[in-house]
């Protein structure tokens, strides 16, 4: 069993988990090139989070007792991404989303043909990967406006809100 307490966090903080450490990728996106994988320029991500709904017990006079109910997840997971001059990251993920619906004659695309999954890799100082994560079931749901401005120099960035179904850890440095 695998040691969690406090004296084997300080043991272990030469090797502390960092936040800028991790790629993202979304293989074989739908609105891309049959075999393509997509290693994203995504500037902020994150690990979605996981929660269970309380069922509620009431028991003779008291004030009952919780059990645990069914996994929710807010089923939107945020990225950050930067484009480059080539617009090629722009161009796929409108691609993408076009393919939800036809703006010009209303019709959609199948669930199935639709939603890919995508893999955040947490890295070390070796770019060793010592956690993946797989978020099940992702489309491109928002694309946020992107800022265009003199004032403020720099890549172009734009927020895209992706929905997915579920994600799983597929492995980690110690399993």
């Amino acid at each position: 069993m695998t040691q969690i307490g406090s004296d084997v966090l300080k043991n272990n903080l030469g090797s502390v988990a960092r936040i800028y450490e991790w790629d993202f990728e979304i293989p074989a996106p739908p609105a891309a090139s049959s075999g393509d994988v997509w290693f994203v320029r995504a500037q902020t991500a994150i690990i979605p989070g996981k929660e269970f709904e309380d069922i509620h017990i009431d028991y003779k006079a008291t004030g009952g007792f919780n059990v645990p109910g069914r996994e929710k997840y807010s089923h939107e997971f945020p990225v950050t991404l930067i484009e480059s001059q080539d617009s090629l990251t722009f161009q796929a993920i409108n691609n993408w989303q076009d393919m939800i619906v036809d703006a010009t004659d209303g019709t959609g695309t199948p669930d199935n043909d639709l939603k890919t999954d995508a893999i955040i890799m947490l890295q070390d100082e070796s770019d060793n990967n010592w956690m993946t994560i797989q978020i099940v079931g992702i489309y491109p749901k928002r694309v946020g406006d992107v800022k265009l401005t003199y004032g403020e120099p720099g890549a172009i960035k734009y927020d895209v809100v992706f929905s997915y179904d579920r994600w799983i850890v597929l492995n980690t440095a110690n399993s």
